[in-house]
């Protein structure tokens, strides 16, 4: 198994030196990725929580302030996460290439592939918010389990040398307002970004072997009228025989797992079983169709494209402007 470690110095860093300077814009799609999207050099847009379409530029897509910018012991800014980001994109780039063209890729760039598309996974808002709402559902769960019952919190308030001045009374007030607050969702949970950024990304590492063991069906478009999407949540898990709008109770370890990547606007990456194999195979109208179904509807915030009437067919199809965005993960 990789570890971010070992990824930061495969990708050419020195993981001893702190960087603190940085680029302040991080796009968390790719802007390489974005451009395998575009016609003449835009690419068509429609943004969910405003319910419009729009036309940009892959610079300006996708990308936001500081996104991946954490703060350390010294509340100094770091930018490893970023850099190590953009020395996978920089191996990804060719890799993806020689998909489109129909080579066959070493295990070495297998490898470093894997990785990139597991980190398209999980660094993205989408993922970054269900992890965010996945702890603090978990830390609410626990702090219900552990103020249920005000007579066994005032017993463990009594033992705290903190209230040992107050009388039974006030212990049994301050315990029945704790419980009530716990049962009652009274606790706002915060989560910090440095542990989000640093669980997102050792996920990644973690899933990227899964990915490389999988066999690798490159989809071709048959025609060039036909394009795939792509969305602020490229990497879609999905299992054999959910519907295209249902929760995934599979993970990427799963034999049902089955997983998609729109590589570029003429090929989709699916990943499924364990045989380590790569082919491709011709998708026709129907398939780019379904393909483009499942992407778009599991957007955050956006699905990017060639073709705006593209996109409209897709927005209308799935009534995406009337559905609200669910996390990725549920706490149990």
């Amino acid at each position: 198994m990789i570890t971010p470690k070992q990824a930061h110095s495969s990708a050419g860093e020195d993981v001893h030196r702190p960087l603190l300077v940085g680029p302040k814009r991080q796009h968390f799609l790719p802007q390489f990725y974005l451009e395998g999207f575009t016609s003449d050099g835009r690419l068509a847009v429609y943004d969910r929580k405003q319910n419009k379409f729009r036309l940009e530029q892959p610079k300006n897509t996708a990308v936001e302030t500081q996104f991946y910018t954490v703060r350390d012991a010294d509340d100094r800014p770091r930018y490893e996460v970023e850099a190590m980001l953009s020395a996978f994109e920089s191996k990804a780039a060719p890799i993806i290439g020689k998909l489109v063209a129909q080579k066959q890729i070493d295990d070495n760039e297998r490898a470093n592939l894997a990785i990139f598309v597991a980190l398209a996974a999980m660094r993205t808002p989408d993922f970054f918010n269900s992890l965010e709402l996945f702890r603090e559902a978990r830390i609410l769960d626990i702090t219900k389990q552990l103020y249920a019952e005000v007579d066994a919190v005032a017993a463990t308030l009594r033992k705290n040398p903190q209230f040992a001045d107050l009388s039974d009374k006030d212990i049994h007030e301050d315990a029945k307002l704790m419980v009530q607050m716990a049962q009652n969702d009274g606790l706002e949970v915060g989560v910090n970004k440095n542990w989000t950024v640093k669980k997102a990304i050792d996920t990644a590492f973690n899933v990227a072997p899964l990915l490389k063991s999988r066999d690798w069906i490159v989809f071709v478009r048959e025609s060039d009228k036909k394009s795939f999407i792509t969305s602020d949540a490229p990497v879609v898990l999905i299992s054999e025989g959910a519907s295209a709008n249902g929760f995934c109770d599979v993970g990427y370890g799963s034999a049902k797992a089955i997983i998609l990547f729109p590589l570029t606007e003429s090929c989709m990456l699916v990943m499924r079983g364990n045989g380590g194999n790569l082919n491709w195979v011709p998708a026709n109208t129907d398939a780019v169709r379904l393909l483009n179904l499942r992407v778009a509807s599991q957007c955050k915030s956006y699905i990017v494209g060639r073709d705006e009437a593209l996109l409209r067919s897709l927005v209308e199809n799935l009534a995406l402007s009337g559905k609200k965005w669910q996390p990725k993960m549920q706490a149990q």
